[in-house]
């Protein structure tokens, strides 16, 4: 169980001499970030999933320090994911641990870098640019993520989109892949590397009388032939996964409006911005989808071939024609109006 106390900063500095922690440096859309820890379940565990982002040193003045703290009771372990001057997690539960510090860091720091973090799978297109994948979770994303890596296409993100709200660039997130071996996706990983990588059981994502899932943590590197991007670049299509059928993949057109609607439900931190910064997000995503392809996607069989597939997005993109903005531009004066409320 997950829940929030406030800042137990004071306690842990008033507990821990630092230079007794383990640290492990990151950083993170250029800012560096240390992660001091007094055990290793945790640790470990972060470590794998941002190994992407891990650094040689963060000795800028402006690092961010934050803390995982696990502590032993009669009522066993428990985590304490500590960022000073913020409130406090707390969990008996090693996957929300690790949720819950990637949250902190995207609320309480990343945002900060004017970044707005849009959940989905992120590939860089044939023809540049970066398509982004929105969908609800079992949608599909990672399935057709590693069908298209297999057709060439450089990998940016399985998991978050992280949007520049002053260039309306998406920037590469190469968070390490959370895969559960039981899944139907065409993971391109012998068993022994996948045995050799770290594992948890993920009861954020466990269903009422059922076992919790057993994830286990890829870094992008470890996929054999994957060219992981390393540098931001335009949208240049947007796909909203909608489902799966027994028929071949079909890509359709879809409105500025909808497609609106699935950024703003997969945004992340919003609520964590300030208002200038929730209206310059608005702005860059509407903007975008000005000029941007969308399109909503039924996904075929898992037999169907990364060629066939990659064909398929191909004609779509080169059908698009570019529709009118009239109610594109109504909602977006809606949206501006609530945050004029809300501030």
């Amino acid at each position: 169980m997950l829940s929030s106390v406030g800042d137990l900063w004071p306690d842990v500095e008033r507990t821990y001499a630092r230079e007794t922690l383990a640290c492990r440096p990151f950083e993170f859309l250029g800012l560096p970030v240390r992660l001091y820890s007094n055990g290793q379940t945790a640790l470990s565990l972060l470590e794998a999933s941002y190994e992407e982002f891990l650094s040689e040193s963060a000795s800028s003045a402006d690092v961010a320090s934050m803390y995982v703290i696990e502590t032993e009771s009669n009522e066993g372990r428990r985590y304490e994911m500590v960022d000073p001057g913020f409130d406090a997690f707390v969990s008996d539960d090693v996957s929300q641990a690790v949720a819950c510090w990637g949250a902190q860091l995207m609320g309480n720091h990343l945002f900060r870098q004017r970044f707005l973090f849009v959940h989905g799978s992120v590939l860089a297109g044939p023809e540049g640019g970066v398509w982004i994948f929105f969908g609800a979770s079992q949608a599909g994303k990672t399935t057709l993520a590693f069908k298209l890596l297999a057709h060439g296409h450089a990998f940016y993100s399985d998991e978050f989109a992280p949007i520049s709200v002053d260039t309306g660039l998406i920037h590469p997130f190469p968070r390490s892949l959370f895969l559960r071996r039981t899944e139907r996706v065409p993971v391109p990983v012998p068993d022994a590397v996948l045995d050799a990588c770290p594992a948890f059981d993920d009861h954020q994502d466990a269903r009422a009388q059922e076992a919790p899932p057993r994830r286990t943590i890829v870094p992008p590197a470890r996929l054999p032939g994957v060219n992981i991007a390393r540098h931001a670049a335009e949208p240049a299509a947007l796909y909203v996964l909608d489902g799966f059928s027994e028929g071949p993949t079909k890509v359709r057109p879809t409105t500025p409006p909808y497609a609106l609607k699935f950024v703003l439900d997969n945004a992340t931190n919003p609520s964590y911005l300030d208002a200038e910064s929730k209206r310059l997000a608005l702005e860059t995503v509407v903007g975008l989808l000005k000029t941007t392809p969308c399109f909503s996607v039924t996904l075929g069989p898992a037999s169907e071939r990364p060629e066939v597939l990659a064909d398929v997005f191909k004609r779509a993109r080169a059908a698009w024609v570019r529709p009118p903005t009239e109610e594109l531009d109504r909602l977006a004066a809606r949206c501006r109006a609530l945050l004029e409320v809300d501030t």
